[in-house]
């Protein structure tokens, strides 16, 4: 069963993850650095969601407040 939540920081390395499978470009050394990802997690206009099946990260949906970031992710 999938399991719709909100991304934490603890998934940044499942994310990334995901990511690298789906072969998605993504910059770990600028804008998807693990510290820039927090601050958007804790800010007050973004929406990160993850979908997960059993324990597995298989999709991403990250939104933020002037649609540079949107990201719909679905692994295999």
């Amino acid at each position: 069963m999938v399991n719709i939540r909100e991304l934490t920081i603890d998934d940044y390395d499942a994310l990334c993850a995901l990511w690298e499978e789906a072969e998605l470009p993504f910059r770990p050394n600028g804008r998807d650095q693990r510290d820039r990802i927090a601050r958007e997690i804790e800010g007050p206009c973004s929406v990160f969601l993850i979908a997960e099946d059993e324990r597995d990260l298989v999709g991403a949906i990250l939104g933020t407040h002037d649609g540079r970031k949107v990201d719909a992710t679905v692994g295999n």
